[in-house]
C-alpha cells in the first residue's frame, strides 16, 4: 500500500457477509426473469419454481460465471446469528442441496470457490497505514429483504463493518443510523469522511 495515506472502508463486509444465501428465497424473486425478477445480482440457487415450473438458471447464480469476483465477500455468520427458520428452503439454500422450491450448491461451495475475506485477513493492512470504518445500523433500505437476523446495515452485520480483523492501524470505527445504500451519499456520512479526511494521519 506504498503511497496510501489513509484507508477508509465506508460499508465494508471486513469479515465478510452471507446476506444472499441467508435470505435466499427472496433475492430469488428479484433475479429470476419467470418469477418477475430483473435485478442485476448472483441468486443462491440455479434452479427455482417459478408458478409452479421449475425455471433453471445458473448464469444468474453465484454457480455460473455472469457474476466474476461475487462471491469474494462471502463468509459464515450462522454460527454468530441463526439462520431465520420460517424463511422458505432455509437449511438447503445456505447449506446446499435440493429444497422444495429451489436448488443451490450453498455458501460454502461459493465460499471454496473464491471468497477473499479470509486471505484479506490473513495479509492484514500496514501499520504505517490508518484504517478508518464507517458502518451503518438501519435496515431500512426500500425494495429488499433487508437482514434483520442481526444488527445491520440492511445487507452487512455491524459486527462485520466494525471487524478489526487483519487490521494492524485502526485509527476510528463510526456506526451511524444509516442503511448500507446511504452511507455512500448521506450528508452525515460525508461529514464523518471529511473529518477523518482532515485529521493527522497517525504513524
Amino acid at each position: 500500500m506504498s503511497g496510501v495515506r489513509k484507508l477508509m472502508l465506508v460499508g465494508g463486509p471486513n469479515k465478510g457477509f452471507d446476506w444472499g444465501y441467508r435470505h435466499g428465497w427472496t433475492h430469488d424473486f428479484a433475479i429470476f426473469p419467470e418469477c418477475g425478477g430483473s435485478l442485476n445480482a448472483p441468486a443462491p440457487h440455479t434452479q427455482m419454481v417459478c408458478y409452479g415450473l421449475w425455471r433453471n438458471h445458473p448464469e444468474l447464480s453465484y454457480e455460473g460465471d455472469a457474476y466474476p469476483g461475487s462471491d469474494d465477500m462471502l463468509y459464515r455468520w450462522d454460527d454468530v446469528y441463526p439462520l431465520s427458520t420460517t424463511e422458505q428452503d432455509w437449511y438447503t439454500t445456505y447449506y446446499g442441496g435440493t429444497g422444495f422450491y429451489t436448488v443451490g450448491r450453498g455458501i460454502q461451495w461459493a465460499i471454496d470457490r473464491g471468497s477473499l475475506v479470509r486471505p484479506l485477513i490473513d495479509a492484514g493492512t500496514p501499520s504505517s497505514v490508518p484504517v478508518y470504518q464507517l458502518c451503518g445500523n438501519m435496515p431500512d433500505m426500500a425494495l429488499l429483504h433487508n437482514e434483520h437476523t442481526g444488527p445491520s446495515d440492511g445487507a452487512v452485520f455491524v459486527a462485520s463493518c466494525t471487524a478489526g480483523d487483519g487490521i494492524a492501524n485502526r485509527a476510528a470505527t463510526a456506526t451511524l443510523p444509516l442503511n448500507h445504500l446511504k452511507l455512500g451519499w448521506s450528508a452525515t456520512a460525508m461529514s464523518q469522511i471529511t473529518a477523518w479526511l482532515g485529521c493527522a494521519s497517525r504513524m
